[in-house]
């Protein structure tokens, strides 16, 4: 078997597990029954046949963000019962719970489904973008709302998932993507970004992954204002920007050290 090119493995659309009939054994050949699933999607899916089936672990992980910052903007959570029951699990418990596979879909008269052509070691995949998307200077991708101020608030062998984006609506359940930052003494990994939530990017690529920003918008002194994130977007380096507690791991040692590899 020709060994994977995981440099061709760029971008993968996530399946939550709330849109499968059942969690699918990970193997070639296994079929995917999905709910209610459209034209529009397969014809993605064909252009595109790279799939990530999430953890559970992953989706709470994502809602907690999304309910944390409405819960700062309106007082109170959209779905009180569903966070009074949330468990957040840190990301290097969940590093091989992710399934990462190449897809095909199958016709048929009363539906389609999607069949399992390929599957991907995903702690491979990880490790081998993590090692990639290793930076040393502080403000290389301010686009990704990274620069000073995140990486001085953030300690050192820790790592950080939230929203480094919102839209320029200010709304804070309108946000457009999603962030995993390493941080280390003296540099800083982006394994990856998730963009609108169903897209997970590898390669840090700004036409792919943020498509609207703009370099005229990002200033490290502007600061956010009572009237919401209109001129500035990013709240990584926002006035209000804060590590939230529930939020921040340390790393174990040996994704502290794979960090550290190749540099």
């Amino acid at each position: 078997m020709a060994q994977t090119d995981y440099r061709t493995l760029k971008h993968f659309r996530l399946l939550y597990p709330e849109n499968l009939k059942k969690y699918p054994t990970f193997s070639r050949g296994i079929r995917i029954e999905l709910f209610y699933p459209n034209t529009d999607f397969f014809t993605t899916v064909k252009e595109h046949p790279f799939i990530c089936i999430v953890p559970p672990e992953f989706d709470t992980m994502v809602t907690w963000v999304g309910e944390s910052h409405y819960f700062r903007q309106n007082g109170y959570y959209s779905n009180e019962d569903k966070m009074a029951e949330a468990t957040v699990t840190p990301f290097e418990q969940l590093l091989d719970l992710f399934m990462f596979m190449k897809v095909i879909v199958e016709e048929r008269p009363e539906d389609s489904q999607l069949v399992i052509e390929e599957c991907f070691d995903s702690r491979t995949i990880l490790e081998y973008w993590i090692k990639q998307n290793t930076f040393h200077k502080t403000t290389i991708f301010r686009e990704f709302g990274i620069g000073t101020r995140l990486f001085e608030a953030i300690p050192d062998a820790h790592n950080y998932f939230d929203r480094n984006t919102i839209c320029t609506c200010g709304m804070a359940d309108c946000d457009n993507q999603l962030i995993w930052y390493i941080k280390h003494e003296d540099n800083y990994a982006v394994p990856f970004v998730l963009n609108h939530y169903f897209r997970l990017y590898f390669e840090i690529d700004t036409k792919n992954a943020m498509p609207d920003w703009d370099a005229s918008h990002y200033d490290e002194t502007l600061e956010d204002t009572e009237t919401g994130y209109d001129t500035f977007p990013f709240t990584f380096e926002s006035k209000s920007f804060s590590v939230i507690d529930t939020l921040l791991f340390p790393n174990g040692i040996s994704l502290n050290e794979l960090v550290r590899t190749n540099q």
